[in-house]
């Protein structure tokens, strides 16, 4: 997919939480990676919420609008996340709110509107749609709207780590390859933060998001072990046929993540392309 052809992906596992009030930003940039008082109007920032022990909880959009934020959440942690977050709202002045008429979607080819934040999404430059399903109707008029296998095998040529499937609440941001998009080392304090960073300075995480191409056309199932000469490596996350050959992201030891390194799917050759980044 180039940004020249119009698309539209549904994001259909994704939630909108509202969050609204005089201290909104700051109240969320203290529980966030991302640095939300650096966010441009017209664009939205990439991160994660992380727990104290500065493991993922969710990864998140925060999107600017007209009296407060959008934050686009993974629609299986809304409620956990609703609790997390309530949590610690103690005196400030803010306030949360869901809807379920609300939809987000994200819009390619959309030029410089500049009504519809920025985002970046596998490696493309879209603007993100947040609002009633009528609405983005009349925009995504004569769009094509990929589909689920099509949005998987460009997630699995770019290498983009996709929560809940690759990554979820055992992993760190570095273990995701998520430190460079979705982390600030430059903002205030965060909730997490010093186990995050601690990791930033040592390199001290012991296993790594990679991308595999597997030899054959089957797709090894999520789960399936990864290995080289009978030892245990790590586990196969998601893959996808695409017109690379198959793929395949698996969360593996670092020291076996080197690009050419080949190890062994299920008895099938998978070579490590790169380190998801």
């Amino acid at each position: 997919m180039s940004s020249k052809k119009p698309a539209v992906v549904e994001a259909v596992d994704r939630t909108v939480i509202e969050v609204d009030g005089a201290d909104a930003a700051s109240w969320l940039n203290g529980l966030v990676t991302c640095d939300v008082a650096k966010i441009a109007k017209g664009e939205a920032a990439y991160g994660l919420i992380v727990n104290t022990k500065g493991r993922i909880l969710a990864d998140v959009h925060v999107a600017e609008r007209a009296g407060g934020l959008s934050l686009v959440v993974p629609s299986s942690e809304l409620e956990s996340l609703l609790v997390y977050l309530n949590h610690y709202l103690v005196m400030e002045d803010v306030v949360l709110e869901t809807s379920a008429k609300k939809v987000a979607y994200l819009l390619f080819d959309e030029g410089d509107d500049a009504s519809l934040p920025k985002v970046s999404f596998l490696g493309e430059t879209a603007r993100l749609f947040i609002g009633p399903r009528e609405e983005l109707e009349k925009l995504a008029d004569g769009r094509a709207k990929l589909s689920p296998v099509e949005i998987e095998a460009l997630r699995l040529r770019r290498a983009a780590p996709k929560y809940g499937v690759d990554f979820g609440g055992d992993t760190y941001p570095q273990e995701a390859g998520l430190e460079k998009n979705a982390v600030s080392f430059n903002k205030g304090c965060y909730l997490g933060q010093e186990v995050v960073c601690m990791l930033e300075l040592r390199g001290q995480v012991r296993r790594k998001l990679a991308l595999l191409r597997v030899a054959g056309d089957a797709l090894p199932e999520k789960g399936v072990e990864v290995s080289s000469a009978g030892t245990k490596l790590g586990v196969i996350t998601s893959s996808a046929a695409t017109d690379a050959g198959t793929l395949a992201i698996a969360m593996i030891k670092v020291s076996s993540a080197e690009p050419g390194t080949v190890l062994d799917v299920s008895g099938r050759a998978a070579e490590v392309i790169q380190p998801v980044a």
